[in-house]
């Protein structure tokens, strides 16, 4: 599990394998490599500098598999 940032340095919740998770527990993100998609296989952004989250403006149009998130009990 890596603890995970947003660029600006505001704490945004950890990765888990090759999933996003908020600091709340809800599952946000699925990695691709170095990008995440989001349950609707929409592009969110990436991981950049190891720990932090960033959005690539020129990729908001790109698509990856959607998933259904899981659930925290």
């Amino acid at each position: 599990m890596k603890a995970v940032w947003t660029w600006g340095g505001k704490f945004f919740g950890h990765i888990d394998g090759d999933n996003l998770w908020t600091y709340d527990g809800r599952h946000v993100g699925r990695l691709n490599g170095e990008e995440i998609y989001g349950p609707d296989g929409r592009y969110l952004g990436e991981v950049m500098n190891d720990n932090r989250l960033i959005t690539n403006n020129a990729k908001r149009s790109w698509a990856g598999y959607s998933f259904t998130p899981y659930l925290i009990a």
